[in-house]
């Protein structure tokens, strides 16, 4: 999976001190942030329809020990989504925080 130009350049906000895009950058060439982004791609293909926290909490220990954070999942989610790997569903309570939350599927073909 390659991130796209426009994936690179949304690592941090335009407001975002130095040190944020630092930490972006080293995400980068460490090679976390697309092990996650494929880790984040794996639990949506095995838990279609879920929502990004019910995606943390399916996830395996040892998932969820490489992502760190729940919020990891919601950055990844993001970047899945601009490059066309992922589409947004429709919002449902969810399962673990009883609010309305969109739910997550891999987009066909891709």
């Amino acid at each position: 999976m390659q991130p796209d130009l426009f994936d690179l350049l949304a690592l941090s906000h335009r407001d975002d001190p130095a040190t944020s895009r630092e930490a972006a950058e080293r995400h980068v060439a460490s090679g976390r942030r697309e092990r996650h982004a494929e880790i984040v791609l794996g639990l949506v293909q095995r838990f279609p329809a879920a929502t990004a926290i019910e995606l943390w909490y399916l996830a395996t220990d040892a998932e969820r020990a490489e992502l760190k954070e729940p919020q990891e999942i919601r950055r990844r989610l993001v970047c899945l989504r601009k490059r066309g790997l992922v589409r947004r569903g429709p919002a449902r309570p969810c399962t673990v925080r009883g609010t309305s939350q969109v739910t997550w599927f891999v987009v066909e073909g891709s």
